[in-house]
């Protein structure tokens, strides 16, 4: 494990000195940092959901199996299971960590607006568009 340690140290040194990197330059990492923080504050309910959905999953599984086979196939069982666990823990994480790089700061305005058009573009599509009301 040190070994491996100094070696991603000497690696990063090398990688550093041929990109011509300074220490100074370390400010621009810092919506990278920002981004690892509110991951790993998602992630921590996520591991909390995981450890009690995967308690319950599988005899979900063989419920959901048994509905459209007549025989439990162990492989059936293991995809449903890890879907439903899936499923549950990115309901967890996803706003979470939405919430967290918009408080953040890490997405742009420009960025929002963008991803808010194409979200409009989207509801337009399934039917879900605004009325257009007559402001006169």
């Amino acid at each position: 494990m040190i070994t491996s340690l100094i070696d991603r140290f000497l690696s990063l040194g090398k990688v550093w000195k041929t990109v011509g990197a300074k220490f100074s330059d370390i400010h621009l990492l810092k919506n990278v940092g920002k981004t690892a923080i509110a991951a790993i504050i998602s992630g921590i309910p996520v591991y909390f959901v995981y450890s009690w959905i995967k308690l319950h999953t599988p005899d979900i599984a063989d419920e959901v199996t048994l509905l459209f086979f007549d025989t439990l196939k162990p492989s059936w069982v293991e995809i449903i299971s890890g879907g439903i666990a899936l499923s549950f823990t990115a309901a967890v994480f996803a706003p979470i960590y939405l919430f967290l790089i918009n408080l953040l700061g890490i997405v742009s305005v420009e960025e929002k607006n963008f991803f808010l058009s194409k979200f409009e573009v989207f509801k337009k599509k399934i039917g879900f568009a605004k009325p257009i009301v007559n402001q006169d």
